[in-house]
C-alpha cells in the first residue's frame, strides 16, 4: 500500500470520529452530522489548496501532481487502474462479512434495530464507533482512487459528489453489497452517458442528478407499498402483527431471538 493511500485512510478514519462519538454517546443521526462535515472539510481542503499546498508554478488553485510512481498502477492491458479491483475485493469482502461471520451479524442487527441490538446485549457503542470508523475509511479510500488512479493531483473545490449519489446506489442495491457492483455500474453509465450526451443533444448535464432523485423516490413508494401489502410472519408462521409493522422491526425481533440462541451469556457479557 503505497504512502499516499495510508494517509488517507489515516486521515479520514480520525474525519469520522467525531461523528462516531456523536452518534455513539449522544445518539445524533449520522448522516446529519456527516452532511454537515462535509461544509467543513470542503472549506477547509479549499483553504488548503488555494494557500499552504498550492503549486506556485501555476495559477489556479491545485496542489503539484502526484509523482506516476507513488499513483495507482493501471491493470495490465488497460487504461483502467487498479482502483477499480481494490473496489470489487471490498465488495465481496463486506458480504462475507455480513453473511458468514459474527461480526457482520451483529453489525446487521444493530442497522435494523438497536433496541434489538440492546435487547440481545450486543456492545452497541463499540458496534457504532467500529462502523462510522470503516465507513470513513473506505470513504477516504475511494477519494484516494480518484486522485491517485484518474487525477493525479487535487484541485480547489473539488467536489464529484460521490456521497449523493452513494444515497441512491445503496438503496437500489437493498443494502446488499454485492449488488452495489452492477449498480454503481449502472450509475456511472448514467454519469458518463450525461456528460457525452450534453453538448451533441443539448441535454443539461443536471439531467442525471434528476434520474438519480426520480429513483429514489419511486423506490421509497415501492417499498412502502411492499411493506403495506406482505403480512410479517415470524418463524411460527403465523401472523405477529398487522401489515403496517415496518418488516424491518419484524426482521429485528426475530434477529435478537437468533442472538439470544446464539450468544447466550456471552453474548451479554
Amino acid at each position: 500500500m503505497s504512502v499516499p493511500v495510508r494517509s488517507t485512510l489515516r486521515s479520514t478514519l480520525l474525519w469520522a470520529v467525531v461523528p462516531a462519538v456523536l452518534r455513539a454517546r449522544w445518539g445524533l443521526n449520522e448522516i446529519i452530522t456527516t452532511l454537515m462535515m462535509n461544509y467543513v472539510a470542503l472549506n477547509v481542503t479549499s483553504w488548503l489548496v488555494k494557500g499552504p499546498v498550492k503549486d506556485p508554478d501555476v495559477v489556479p488553485p491545485q496542489t503539484r501532481l502526484i509523482p506516476k510512481e507513488l499513483r495507482l498502477p493501471y491493470i495490465p492491458g488497460t487504461d483502467i487502474h487498479m482502483g477499480l479491483i481494490v473496489g470489487l475485493v471490498l465488495a465481496v469482502v463486506v458480504a462475507i462479512l455480513f453473511r458468514r461471520t459474527t461480526l457482520g451479524f451483529e453489525l446487521d442487527m444493530l442497522g435494523r434495530n438497536r433496541h434489538a441490538a440492546l435487547h440481545a446485549g450486543l456492545p452497541v457503542t463499540r458496534l457504532t464507533v467500529l462502523a462510522l470508523l470503516v465507513s470513513g475509511a473506505f470513504a477516504g479510500l475511494a477519494g484516494a482512487n480518484d486522485i491517485l488512479g484518474v487525477k493525479g493531483l487535487f484541485q480547489g473545490n473539488w467536489n464529484p459528489g460521490y456521497g449523493f449519489a452513494a444515497f441512491a446506489l445503496v438503496y437500489l442495491a437493498r443494502l446488499n453489497s454485492l449488488w452495489i457492483i452492477p449498480f454503481a455500474y449502472f450509475l456511472s453509465f448514467l454519469a458518463v452517458g450525461g456528460q457525452m450526451m450534453a453538448r451533441p443533444l443539448e441535454i443539461p448535464t443536471y439531467y442525471t442528478e434528476i434520474l438519480e432523485g426520480l429513483m429514489l423516490i419511486f423506490f421509497a413508494v415501492a417499498v412502502y407499498f411492499e411493506r403495506k401489502i406482505e403480512a410479517p410472519v415470524l418463524f411460527t408462521g403465523e401472523p405477529a402483527v398487522d401489515a403496517n409493522t415496518p418488516m424491518d422491526i419484524i426482521a429485528s425481533a426475530e434477529m435478537a431471538e437468533a442472538a439470544n440462541a446464539t450468544f447466550g451469556s456471552e453474548g451479554r457479557a
